[in-house]
């Protein structure tokens, strides 16, 4: 049975990248140790510390290089990005049209879909449809937003809270302590 590492990204009114950063730097000091600092982990941290914004491009690098590690370290399968709060970014994101942060997710969706022998995954959870995000741009902004919903499989749940955190856990193989 393949076990995938999940990488739990909890979004905030801030840029995606920063956010799947953050949590990749943590998801590597839990498989790797906290007191081992890996080559990746520095990287990371070297990024999240710097004085710019990091790219779509290093985000999709590095998330790109932390699951070939995974893999060829034997620690996974591969990594299943779970983007919880999704819905805050994408308020993030309409604020912020012309930093045109949405085009990550569009980025990821395609690096999932091309993975291959190296398995990534990107579930994201939202409240609400992705394009009711997008209500107060402008028709233009809408049908980029559109596309990049497209790119996206749609699984509307309408279960408690507490069946789909069983459900998820029970698909990565993880334990929940109660």
């Amino acid at each position: 049975c393949p076990r995938f590492v999940p990488v739990l990204v909890t979004c905030s009114r801030e840029a995606l990248g920063k956010s799947i950063l953050t949590a990749l730097h943590r998801t590597l000091g839990e498989i790797y140790g906290r007191g081992q600092k890996t080559k990746l982990a520095l990287e990371v941290r070297r990024i999240l510390d710097g004085k710019f914004e990091p790219s779509g491009e290093q985000v999709l690098d590095i998330i790109l290089k932390v699951n070939s590690s995974i893999i060829a370290d034997s620690k996974g399968n591969g990594l299943v990005l779970i983007v919880d709060e999704l819905g805050k970014f994408l308020e993030f994101a309409a604020l912020h049209p012309q930093r045109q942060d949405v085009f990550l997710l569009q980025q990821l969706a395609e690096t999932a879909s091309r993975s291959g022998d190296e398995p990534l995954f990107i579930v994201g959870l939202l409240h609400q449809g992705f394009n009711a995000y997008a209500d107060y741009l402008n028709q233009s902004a809408q049908r980029e937003w559109d596309k990049v919903a497209g790119r996206f499989d749609e699984i509307a749940f309408n279960q408690p809270v507490e069946q789909i955190a069983s459900l998820i856990a029970s698909a990565l193989n993880v334990k929940i302590d109660r």
